[in-house]
């Protein structure tokens, strides 16, 4: 099997066009359901499985405040890094939460054709 290799490059640059605001409430509900279990678990796991040490009770509150401080910032921040963008030559994202990953992946002529073309 031949690999068709093209010489042009396709330029790096930051896409234009944000997620939908919408998206915000969806990753926040996502968030909530995966962080809340865990901030719960922790404080009931204090409540019915100890002594009730108080350093542990402090301990389990606030894992279970930074849970859901996570899970109400973490869409928010998200939202303002991720952006997207398709032209006729390439697609471009970016995102990532403390570094930000860019990629362009450039379209090729199967991607395209119509589906009445017989390429």
């Amino acid at each position: 099997m031949d690999v068709v290799v093209d010489a042009r490059e396709t330029a790096l640059r930051p896409p234009r066009n944000q997620a939908d605001p919408r998206a915000v409430s969806w990753w926040t509900v996502q968030w909530l359901l995966f962080m809340l279990p865990i901030g719960g678990s922790a404080v009931a796991a204090f409540w019915f499985l100890t002594d009730r040490p108080l350093w542990l009770g402090v301990a389990a509150t606030a894992l279970a405040v930074g849970c859901l401080a996570v899970a109400l910032v973490a869409p928010h921040t998200y939202y303002r890094v991720q952006r997207w963008e398709v032209t006729g030559e390439a697609v471009y994202t970016r995102g990532g939460w403390l570094t930000h990953t860019s990629l362009a992946a450039r379209l090729t002529a199967a991607t395209q054709s119509t589906p009445g073309d017989a390429t």
